[in-house]
């Protein structure tokens, strides 16, 4: 987050067929299953979800994963602005690198009006909440014409007070893109900041 200074984070989603919050923890040391399995050892429970970024300013990032990421856990991967026909592409490689089951994340912590990292398609690149439904409503429709795949998509927010980032006017649920295209809602917090989502 732009506004945080913290280097690590969580975040808290609906999703996971249990009836309970799964809890994520991504950990900038390393987006590992062993470093995964290591952050969650020393916190007395057992990994189910394998939390990781694909970074838009890599040329290859819709290529990701590669052979060379094997992982039993599931994957929730948080995508940021790319085209519908580059997320078929991405899910595609996901398919065939046995993460047909990968939870995704399209455009997350998009209710911030910061430049940075979330800038592409925040409030700074979206100004009007309708834009970012469109965004986020194709890159599903790109995920789910990858061929076998069974993703689920998280609409994610920043769970920080709203006034501290966000525009005028707008609100932390004002972009969001309709039950046909969420699985689940997740709220993403920082280490040494309050939250007024209730």
């Amino acid at each position: 987050s732009s506004s945080s200074s913290s280097s690590s984070s969580s975040s808290s989603s609906s999703g996971g067929g249990s009836g309970h919050p799964l809890l994520g923890i991504a950990d900038p040391s390393g987006y590992t299953q062993s470093k995964v399995n290591s952050d969650a050892s020393k916190m007395g429970v057992t990994a189910q979800v394998l939390t990781t970024f694909c970074d838009p300013g890599s040329g290859s990032w819709i290529n990701y994963p590669s052979g060379s990421d094997p992982s039993t856990l599931q994957w929730s991967i948080a995508v940021g602005l790319i085209s519908q026909q580059a997320a078929t592409t991405m899910g595609q490689n996901l398919v065939a690198n046995g993460h047909a089951n990968a939870d995704i994340r399209p455009l997350w912590e998009m209710n911030q009006n910061v430049s940075g990292f979330f800038s592409g398609w925040n409030e700074t690149a979206f100004t009007q909440p309708a834009q970012y439904m469109s965004a986020f409503q194709a890159e599903v429709n790109g995920f789910r014409a990858a061929a076998g795949q069974h993703f689920t998509f998280d609409w994610d927010v920043n769970a920080q007070d709203g006034s501290q980032n966000q525009a005028q006017g707008r609100t932390q649920f004002d972009t969001y893109p309709g039950d046909s295209y969420v699985d689940s809602v997740g709220f993403d917090y920082y280490q040494g900041n309050t939250s007024d989502v209730t």
